[in-house]
């Protein structure tokens, strides 16, 4: 991966992506069915992959949307602008995207502890409360 400068968890970072955990999702809960999704040869070709910075390649930024609208049709010019590629988020290339996922990797957990900590106290409300009203 490194003579074509890109990260060798190419394909990791793929199954985090969408169409990666449409697939995933499709194969664990319906191994049997046939479901259309995005897989790499779709955006890449079969028999005509190069490499991004070739004007000729389907990933090229100048063709990556018509790529895409092969299988998203209304996908409007600002559509390549979510996607990350076969890179990780990072502050330097998408920092909106990095640091909403900062966010939202703290803020999640943090809900959930907080629901957490509110049903305890209740339950301990509850049986105080009903404890007291036995007495």
């Amino acid at each position: 991966m490194s003579k074509y400068g890109l990260p060798s968890d190419v394909y990791n970072i793929y199954k985090l992506s969408w169409h990666g955990m449409d697939v995933a999702v499709y194969k664990a809960k319906w191994p049997t069915i046939w479901h259309e999704s995005a897989v790499c040869t779709d955006c890449h070709g079969v028999h005509n992959i190069l490499p991004a910075d070739n004007p000729a390649s389907n990933v090229n930024p100048n063709n990556l949307l018509s790529t895409c609208q092969k299988c998203h049709p209304d996908a409007g010019p600002n559509w390549t602008g979510a996607w990350t590629g076969h890179q990780k988020i990072s502050p330097e290339r998408t920092p909106y995207l990095f640091y909403t996922d900062v966010f939202y990797s703290y803020f999640a957990p943090a809900v959930l502890w907080m629901s957490v900590i509110y049903v305890i106290l209740q339950i301990i409300h509850a049986t105080v409360d009903r404890f007291r009203r036995n007495m």
